[in-house]
């Protein structure tokens, strides 16, 4: 049933508009809506729905008029293994002016259309909810009103993010700070491909490249306070029971790849090749506190470097004191290294041919492990930003370190990993 509006003068057309009777049973299709035509009582408008629509506006189920674009649609819906057809339907909140029209027929993700929900927050930004994304927002928006944007390699190391309080240079922002933010969150939580992204913010492949490069620097920078070396005054203020009989645990160390696109220059292409993975990583070491908080991110390094060798190479072994303790599994079998700065090296007990171990030294690696693991746990966290699951694009390779530096920043905002107390006794 198509509709036609005309305002101020100018002919707004609603493209298309497929009002579902109330008999009918038909969801929303976009993932994280539950707007459902069996649940009218439960629907919840936008506020830009009313904007445009006006204040009595309620939400209507619509489809996709042409099946040439059924293929557009399947990506933006944003679903796995999920492909439109006829009874496929979107609701109001989904489209620019609340329903579809000539000039913005298909749906578009804006934090308007999420923002009601901590959920469908989570899900795009891997933030715990709109507070924090605000809070986040609040944190950045003056250097990233003045921000130059990314045009090359030396454009994010050479130029101030703010000069003078001065607008922003260059062309007028197509986007709002709070979209631009929201796009390089989810950029970093879903990994969605640059192409998918323009046609889901409406702007151009290149702005997509562009703005998401340089909201990630600033973001690196703006956030750097959020993972800090502890003095042993801040560790002893949150240790958890499960490294008590330890002494003062500093840290727990592990290192971690992440798989990038293969590069085309044959020098790069050798030492990104992890032979472990068998296939081109990153390798960055990642250290936690006692508590699950991370203290240290190292640069990322190629992945055919051993996680002995970036240890040695990254600049932990300066930031420990005399008589701390670190924990690490097995494969960081340098202790001397440690020695050197008067810290030990906690890592279990190998074993040796055909040798078993006695059941003490059995309990004690076990400890070790279960104490250690959290570090894993926290790298765990890191990785829930599928952006570290990989492939990072090229075009993204020369801000690989503030990318994982970012995740890093970002899983300390979500809050304790490591509960004080456990009445778990192997840990």
């Amino acid at each position: 049933m198509a509709d036609a509006e005309m305002h101020c003068g100018t002919v707004c057309v609603v493209y298309f508009s497929a009002i579902l009777p109330k008999t009918m049973s038909h969801r929303c299709a976009v993932y994280g809506c539950n707007n459902d035509y069996d649940q009218q009582d439960r629907f919840l408008v936008m506020p830009h729905v009313k904007e445009h629509l006006g204040s009595n506006a309620s939400i209507k189920l619509h489809k996709c008029p042409k099946e040439e674009w059924y293929k557009k649609w399947s990506k933006l819906l944003n679903r796995d293994n999920y492909e439109v057809n006829k009874n496929t339907r979107v609701c109001s909140n989904h489209f620019e002016y609340g329903q579809p029209r000539e000039l913005a027929p298909h749906p578009k993700l804006h934090m308007k259309g999420i923002k009601h929900s901590d959920n469908l927050i989570r899900l795009h930004t891997g933030l715990a909810s709109y507070s924090l994304f605000c809070w986040l927002l609040d944190e950045v928006s003056v250097p990233a009103s003045n921000m130059k944007y990314y045009k090359g390699e030396d454009s994010h190391e050479t130029t101030s993010y703010q000069e003078n309080n001065a607008k922003k240079p260059g062309p007028k922002r197509k986007l709002s700070l709070e979209d631009e933010l929201l796009m390089t969150l989810m950029k970093l939580r879903l990994n969605l491909n640059q192409e998918f992204m323009a046609s889901l913010f409406n702007v151009s492949s290149s702005l997509v490249s562009s703005i998401i490069t340089t909201w990630i620097s600033l973001l690196a920078l703006e956030l750097r306070p959020l993972i800090h070396w502890p003095t042993r005054d801040q560790l002893d203020q949150y240790y958890p029971d499960c490294y008590s009989k330890y002494g003062k645990v500093t840290a727990i160390i592990d290192c971690t790849e992440v798989q990038t696109e293969r590069p085309s220059l044959d020098s790069t292409n050798s030492a990104l090749y992890s032979n472990y993975k068998s296939r081109h990583t990153y390798k960055v070491l990642v250290a936690c506190t006692p508590g699950g908080t991370v203290s240290f991110v190292s640069h990322a390094t190629g992945g055919d470097m051993s996680d002995v060798e970036l240890v040695r190479r990254c600049g932990i072994l300066d930031l420990f004191e005399e008589g701390d303790k670190v924990m690490a599994d097995k494969g960081f079998n340098n202790k001397d290294d440690f020695l050197l700065g008067d810290v030990e090296l906690i890592i279990p007990a190998f074993a040796r041919k055909n040798i078993q171990f006695r059941e003490s030294k059995n309990i004690s690696n076990t400890e070790i492990s279960n104490a250690r693991i959290h570090v894993e746990r926290v790298i765990g966290r890191m990785k829930d930003f599928k952006i570290l699951q990989g492939p990072i694009p090229l075009i993204l390779s020369d801000v690989v370190d503030n990318i994982v530096f970012v995740c890093g920043c970002l899983v300390n905002l979500s809050g304790v990993l490591v509960p004080l107390h456990t009445n778990n006794k192997s840990e």
